[in-house]
């Protein structure tokens, strides 16, 4: 592993989208251990991070249960309260209601990062709740997944509800800050424009697992230009463009939290 922290292969070059098509790839690297010195709880392990622990120091499981269990073990040694937060994790409701839970975790990391003016969410406060969330939801996936306790279709379906939570959240906080900058994208008509983002591959499928790399295409409708924004207007290709760097740095900047996609 060359250079600790970084993922195993960079993410592919931006490709800014064109009217009616554009790509952008975000590669997913191996889990990589946080790299904070401190240990939560005075160093005391919660059951599921002392059950990772033993299956990494003793078990006779495979090289990739050994690299997922210290995976969990050293996410919950390097995070004060993830511990309890995958005891509560663990008990995973059925997949209908599995996003739900996602989407609710996430609102709550927002809420704790949030400007307490009531303020919008800052980029990085974006950036932090998005790397905590796939913290919580690889770790808490690679604990029932250590026990025995889910099938493929679980990890599966856990693993594309979260890219597609932390694509579509993103993708709001990110476009909103550009509007108010640059106003709302608006085609000849002056209808309003949005930036589609198609989850192509695996992603598609929903079959990503815990090492797929993400293959994203940007589609937007109409050429035209920004209206209402503090800066002067701005053509549609152009606002486009730049929200899709914007998102794909959401996902893919390494943070001393790591990264998401």
């Amino acid at each position: 592993r060359e250079g600790e922290g970084q993922p195993a292969h960079p993410p592919a070059q931006e490709r800014p989208p064109a009217r009616g098509a554009g790509q952008g790839d975000v590669d997913v690297a191996q889990p990589q251990p946080q790299q904070d010195e401190q240990r939560g709880g005075a160093g005391q392990d919660h059951g599921v991070l002392a059950e990772a622990r033993g299956a990494a120091g003793g078990s006779p499981v495979t090289g990739a249960g050994v690299a997922a269990a210290l995976e969990l073990a050293n996410a919950g040694a390097a995070r004060t309260g993830l511990a309890p937060l995958l005891e509560t994790g663990a008990d995973v409701p059925p997949p209908e209601h599995l996003r739900e839970r996602i989407d609710a975790r996430f609102d709550a990391l927002c809420a704790e990062g949030a400007d307490a003016g009531g303020g919008p969410l800052s980029e990085d406060a974006l950036k932090r709740a998005l790397r905590r969330l796939r913290t919580e939801v690889f770790c808490a996936v690679m604990e029932r997944d250590l026990a025995g306790e889910a099938d493929v279709a679980e990890v599966t379906g856990a693993m594309t509800d979260l890219a597609e939570t932390t694509i579509q959240r993103a993708l709001a906080v990110v476009s909103a800050e550009l509007e108010a900058l640059y106003g709302e994208p608006r085609g000849p008509q002056g209808e309003r424009l949005a930036l589609g983002v198609v989850g192509m591959g695996k992603l598609g499928g929903r079959e990503l697992n815990v090492s797929s790399d993400i293959d994203l295409i940007f589609v937007y409708e109409e050429d035209g230009e920004t209206a209402g924004g503090q800066r002067s207007p701005i053509a549609t290709q152009d606002f486009f463009t730049r929200l899709g760097k914007r998102l794909i740095g959401a996902l893919a900047e390494v943070t001393a939290d790591g990264y998401v996609f």
